[in-house]
């Protein structure tokens, strides 16, 4: 996907990517025959060549893309980098990194799932992440993050980060991760069914005094809470590609062909 994309580069948005799109314009290498064949001259043309040749330089860099794709449109990533790619949920005490604490951290890679426990196994998150090129949250860029930067003074994730919250805003969706996944029919077990940040809260203080059930129940709703970004990711990619790609360009997504 990132090779029909063109919104990263100077002075170009939906609008003007469309028209390049529909002039037949849909790959870098063709945007950049295009300008170099026209001609064109000027400052605004020299930025967009310049950019354009620290794009083919970047390809295998989700980073480079991070800060110059709108965070709406950074689902557009995923699906060059989803083999290194991560989902990443918390847990904590409370909503103030300075006088709470992350419980319970839970990724998923799309083939296999890990939970990073306070007091177990928590300081092992650290190795685990740097493992990724892109990490995939809900709300992380406000939570989550600045949680773990704060845990782990010298954290600093390698890659780029999607977070859902925006991407799902742009598509009409709005609200917490529970209400979006209710509107979308996306059902959790009964054992967990209703939970909130605020029960996750609940569930540690019991775990901590003594009720190892309460644990088991936090675990589940973190599980809960990552495996379901993977599923509203390749949503929105999908709705994403029907409703604005495919009109422009035959393409198709990885897990679709």
């Amino acid at each position: 996907m990132l090779n029909h994309t063109f919104i990263h580069l100077p002075y170009v948005g939906r609008k003007t990517e469309q028209k390049y799109w529909q002039k037949g314009i849909h790959t870098w290498q063709h945007l950049s025959e295009y300008l170099e064949a026209g001609g064109k001259k000027g400052d605004r043309y020299r930025k967009i060549t310049e950019a354009l040749e620290n794009t083919l330089k970047n390809k295998t860099n989700p980073e480079y893309f991070q800060d110059l794709l709108p965070a709406r449109e950074r689902w557009r990533i995923y699906p060059d980098f989803m083999d290194s790619c991560v989902f990443l949920d918390i847990e904590t005490t409370g909503t103030s990194t300075w006088e709470n604490e992350i419980t319970v951290i839970g990724t998923y890679n799309g083939r296999e799932f890990k939970q990073f426990v306070n007091g177990i196994n928590l300081e092992e998150f650290e190795n685990e992440i740097y493992r990724y090129k892109l990490v995939v949250t809900f709300n992380g860029s406000t939570f989550d993050l600045p949680f773990i930067r704060y845990y782990f003074r010298h954290f600093e994730p390698r890659g780029a980060h999607i977070d859902l919250r925006y991407v799902m805003a742009d598509l009409g969706y709005r609200g917490g991760l529970k209400s979006i996944e209710k509107e979308l029919g996306l059902e959790r077990p009964s054992m967990v069914q209703g939970f909130s940040g605020w029960e996750a809260v609940w569930l540690w203080e019991r775990y901590r005094r003594g009720d190892n059930r309460s644990l088991e129940l936090l675990l589940e709703y973190n599980r809960q809470d990552v495996v379901n970004l993977k599923k509203l990711l390749e949503f929105a990619c999908e709705q994403h590609v029907s409703e604005y790609i495919s009109r422009f360009l035959d393409y198709r997504l990885p897990w679709s062909t």
